[in-house]
């Protein structure tokens, strides 16, 4: 009779303790994603940051920082001068490409943002960001128009998300591994 007690209060301790570690792990896996997102967030808009910067401050725009910048960050460039696309056929070979950059485009018409006209003021750059999605995965893309001594300068960044939700779901099937594992400790201790 108390061997069958003691089984049932191990099994119950294990439950509660159970749930609670279930809670903890969904609690720490979705704070995880949030500062994942934020992270990748922060890294796409120091990106453009840096991009927009370097259209005002250079005069010529040099294919091998173009390609580099494309590699360094994963994303994909779209560079217009005065509306006239740059020949620059990007340093990533994706069939793709151009769809992406005319989603990205109608996302931001979508949001009230023209990229094909020029700026309001000589001053100030304009700017949209904004997520899309294609084909079922999901992008972070910003457009903007640079005035320039010479004109102005419109440009297009789209970052593919895929690399960012493999991140994800690898710490979401981690944290369940490890909740499983304390589970199973959990009741062969008990």
């Amino acid at each position: 009779m108390f061997e069958r007690a003691r089984h049932m209060l191990a099994l119950q301790c294990t439950l509660i303790t159970g749930i609670i570690l279930l809670a903890m792990a969904a609690a720490f896996s979705l704070v995880s994603q949030r500062q994942l997102s934020e992270k990748a967030d922060a890294s796409f808009q120091s990106d453009v940051n840096a991009i927009l910067y370097h259209l005002r401050s250079q005069p010529v725009l040099d294919h091998t920082w173009l390609s580099q910048t494309e590699n360094n960050g994963a994303l994909i460039l779209a560079i217009e001068l005065n509306g006239a696309p740059l020949l620059y056929s990007g340093a990533t070979r994706l069939e793709d490409r151009d769809r992406l950059v005319a989603l990205a485009w109608a996302s931001a018409l979508s949001q009230g943002f023209d990229p094909m006209q020029p700026p309001d003021s000589r001053l100030q750059d304009q700017e949209v960001r904004f997520l899309f999605s294609d084909s079922g995965e999901r992008f972070r893309a910003a457009c903007a128009v640079v005035p320039l001594d010479s004109g102005w300068a419109n440009i297009t960044v789209v970052r593919s998300m895929a690399p960012e939700r493999a991140q994800i779901s690898a710490k979401f099937w981690a944290f369940g591994a490890l909740t499983l594992l304390g589970l199973g400790l959990l009741a062969l201790f008990s």
